[in-house]
């Protein structure tokens, strides 16, 4: 999966192979989570309102050996942004790059992600707590279907992440497209993906947006059974 899920892989940091960038007005603090080939700090504004975010900085030559350019991770930002107005999914405050990365500053949520407050082969018992969280889920993936023209393509209880006021907040658009008939297979995390992309053998494009509606039903499993 080359798909960056921010789930803590190892302890080796890419801030520990090329310095940071030297961000004026900003303070960097904890790392939030680490993937593939990038890693979410918390920082916050030196100065008033001192406003708390996260910020994904993308290590550049790591994400080349993935596959990945600078135009496919801009065109991740480029979407992204395109969804932000949503309150459901995260959002895109700004994002630069210099020769060694490129990083997003993103609104941040405090409370972690879903897949944390599930309880392996349980789920979460409190069936209104369930509906809550779903009902905020179907509401991000609706606005962007219908108002975006984009497919989430990697929904999983990690990518989605809970607030302080327990909203939740949709995140990690690596994979999304914003062309609704598709015709590449190997995306998403195979847990959670359609039977069209598992087994495509008789197919050569399948509808983006029916995949993540199969995928919400997989994360609803999951919420609900813990499995």
């Amino acid at each position: 999966d080359t798909s960056d899920s921010l789930s803590m892989q190892d302890n080796k940091h890419f801030s520990q192979i090329d310095t940071l960038p030297r961000l004026k007005n900003v303070e960097i603090s904890k790392t939030l989570g680490q993937g593939s080939f990038a890693f979410v700090k918390k920082a916050k504004l030196l100065t008033p309102p001192h406003t708390v975010f996260a910020i994904k900085f993308i290590h550049l030559s790591t994400s080349k050996k993935f596959g990945l350019s600078e135009n496919d991770i801009a065109k991740e930002v480029i979407i992204h942004e395109k969804c932000s107005k949503n309150d459901n999914i995260i959002k895109v405050l700004t994002c630069d790059l210099n020769k060694t990365y490129m990083w997003i500053c993103l609104e941040l949520a405090e409370g972690g992600d879903l897949f944390d407050k599930i309880e392996p082969d349980v789920g979460i018992s409190d069936n209104e707590v369930v509906r809550f969280y779903f009902k905020q889920l179907m509401s991000a993936i609706e606005y962007l279907h219908k108002d975006c023209g984009v497919a989430h393509r990697d929904l999983k209880p990690e990518n989605i992440l809970i607030n302080d006021d327990w909203s939740i907040k949709l995140t990690d658009f690596g994979l999304a497209t914003d062309r609704l008939i598709c015709t590449d297979f190997d995306v998403g995390s195979e847990r959670y993906m359609a039977p069209e992309l598992l087994e495509h053998s008789d197919i050569d494009s399948y509808a983006a947006d029916k995949v993540d509606i199969w995928a919400l039903g997989i994360c609803l499993l999951n919420i609900v059974f813990g499995k």
